[in-house]
């Protein structure tokens, strides 16, 4: 409906087209992959273990995970070393079970030698390979689009009041433990936002680059925080619905 209504209103025309754009390729290494064919029980999925961490290493377990299914998930799960797209390259088919450790970015220089990056720990202990290059991918073309939209139909406004600033019912906010080293972020039905930054926020809320931030403290970038918020009934979420991502 949304494209629709813009098609309609800007005289928005666009389409579908491939452009080279910087990502990260995943392919086998110089020797065959360290993969072991999945089993086939139970659902896909990937679990890191921080409690497991040795020298900083997390591993993270992945049962019945797809090559196409690694590539989305290292965007995700390595963003704080990916900062492109991943795309699998790998030309491997079927499903894959696996565990892979690697030490998160910001504690790399601390772990000294016993640190490993993600792009190490993806080529020595799975025999994968990441490398940053231009690879064609989906892009949409903007053809053409009108500065001013067309009139609003006489009485629309009228009909679609504001809706009410969205609140909390409750909300709290906390450190985050330091024995969590990733990241949660989930906003609906509920809030809930584990191991961020305030400057990781702001960014997010206010839809801006770390470049736009000017005169904050150093510790808007370096301390983390738990944030639990449940919306108003009014705002359609029903008080004490939640759910795990």
């Amino acid at each position: 409906m949304l494209q629709g209504l813009l098609a309609e209103r800007f005289h928005l025309a666009v389409h579908a087209d491939q452009k080279p754009l910087a990502a990260f390729s995943l392919t086998i290494g110089n020797d065959k992959a360290k993969l072991k064919e999945s089993e086939g029980s139970g659902p896909p999925g990937c679990q890191r273990h921080p409690e497991a961490a040795e020298a900083s290493a997390i591993p993270a377990t992945c049962h019945g995970i797809t090559m196409d299914a690694l590539a989305s998930l290292l965007g995700g799960a390595a963003g704080d070393y990916l900062e492109s797209p991943v795309v699998n390259n790998t030309r491997l088919d079927g499903a894959w079970d696996f565990t892979v450790k690697w030490t998160p970015r910001n504690s790399l220089v601390a772990a000294g030698s016993d640190g490993i990056s993600i792009f190490d720990a993806l080529d020595k202990q799975l025999g994968l390979k990441l490398e940053l290059k231009q690879i064609p991918a989906a892009v949409l073309v903007v053809d053409r689009v009108n500065e001013k939209p067309l009139d609003n139909l006489p009485g629309a406004a009228a009909a679609l009041p504001p809706p009410p600033p969205p609140q909390f019912e409750a909300a709290t906010i906390k450190p985050t433990d330091p024995a969590f080293t990733g990241m949660k972020l989930q906003v609906t039905p509920s809030v809930n936002i584990a191991g961020v930054t305030l400057s990781y926020l702001i960014q997010n809320i206010w839809f801006i680059t770390p470049e736009m931030i000017v005169g904050s403290p150093k510790w808007l970038d370096t301390d983390r925080w738990d944030i639990v918020g449940r919306w108003q009934a009014a705002l359609g979420t029903s008080p004490g619905t939640d759910s795990t991502p």
